[in-house]
């Protein structure tokens, strides 16, 4: 994808092309005040030229795409959704602190579980609300680690997700959803007639959730979810993925035998005999 012949002026061209790699092939992605994304060439960064509809009208087939000026407005013509493909799962794993270091080596120990057993998807150690948003829509799985609490969880930049975002989505958004584990304290607190996370996903529809009904510790909670997480993607049930992952965490010596990850301390919702990856 490439701007023709590199030409820096508004309404050019944006075709498909090859050989040496050059600034109209070099493109630049950032989020816009709508939370979409404008994705600028090289060739129009000085003057915020970026990949844009040709017309102003959106939605005709055959419109040309174009570099023109970015306009920060409600006509939409030069920002663009970036969607995933056929996802199986989401794995959205903060941690303490944005950019924690801890977060990749989780997601990559999980991921290759997903995918020795053929289920791919995305992981990511940071989001924004739409993004988070677009996930949970076209998710099979969802897990997260970050801090919570009753009635949210907290994303990038301090962002909370909460119990109104997850009502906010429409009667049948989340019907492919299949598991929601949300590792982070307190999210399934006051139990299964509070209002709380754990509540408010199930009330959507979506066929099983796990939450913490207390607060849990950092270095628990990331060695619980690798292996709760793990055992899900190798095709365990929940309550074997909950037992495996107790019995893990109970008997680790470099954790000292943490024993406070019990049944009592989750809200579950839905059978426990699911397999979210079978």
């Amino acid at each position: 994808l490439g701007v023709l012949n590199d030409g820096t002026a508004t309404d050019t061209q944006v075709v498909l092309r090859t050989g040496t790699l050059t600034d109209g092939m070099k493109w630049r992605v950032s989020v816009t005040t709508s939370g979409a994304y404008k994705i600028t060439p090289k060739t129009g960064e000085p003057n915020d030229r970026v990949l844009a509809v040709g017309w102003y009208a959106l939605n005709v087939n055959g419109i040309d795409i174009k570099q023109r000026d970015y306009i920060d407005d409600e006509n939409y013509k030069d920002e663009w959704n970036l969607c995933m493909i056929d996802p199986d799962y989401t794995n959205m794993y903060i941690g303490s602190s944005d950019g924690d270091t801890a977060m990749p080596g989780i997601l990559r120990t999980v991921k290759n579980q997903f995918k020795n057993n053929e289920y791919y998807g995305n992981n990511l150690n940071s989001s924004t609300k739409n993004e988070l948003m677009y996930m949970l829509k076209n998710s099979d799985v969802f897990s997260t680690i970050t801090h919570g609490n009753q009635t949210e969880i907290r994303l990038t930049g301090n962002v909370s997700f909460s119990v109104s975002d997850v009502n906010s989505f429409g009667p049948s958004d989340l019907n492919d959803l299949l598991f929601v584990y949300l590792g982070g304290c307190e999210t399934g607190m006051g139990g299964a007639s509070a209002t709380n996370l754990v509540n408010s996903f199930y009330s959507k529809g979506v066929d099983n959730v796990v939450g913490f009904t207390i607060s849990v510790l950092i270095d628990e909670t990331n060695f619980w979810t690798t292996e709760f997480m793990s055992n899900i993607a190798n095709g365990q049930s929940i309550a074997t993925a909950i037992s495996n992952a107790d019995y893990s965490i109970q008997n680790d010596p470099t954790l000292g035998g943490r024993s406070s990850y019990t049944i009592s301390s989750r809200l579950i919702k839905g059978p426990t005999t699911a397999i979210p990856c079978p």
